[in-house]
């Protein structure tokens, strides 16, 4: 994929790609506002690179809940 620019605008797949989660993700976080496609061409939404980066950088300094969940049912348990 190479590397982006501020003003770069990449399509659904690639910032799947760019963030390296699956395409669904990349829906997920646009159905739930936290990425806002910039337009369409062809059907198709393109979203800005950069805003891409930032939400796949703070999806994953967030504590995973499943993990945590986890960990208390070991605490449980133990």
């Amino acid at each position: 994929m190479g590397e982006h620019r501020e003003g770069d605008y990449v399509s659904t797949s690639d910032a799947a790609k760019l963030a390296k989660v699956p395409v669904g993700t990349v829906w997920s976080w646009a159905s739930r506002g936290k990425l806002a496609a910039v337009g369409t061409y062809n059907g198709a939404r393109y979203y800005a690179a950069a805003e891409v980066i930032r939400i796949e950088a703070a999806t994953r300094r967030r504590p995973r809940l499943r993990r945590l969940v986890g960990m208390a049912a070991e605490d449980l348990q133990g």
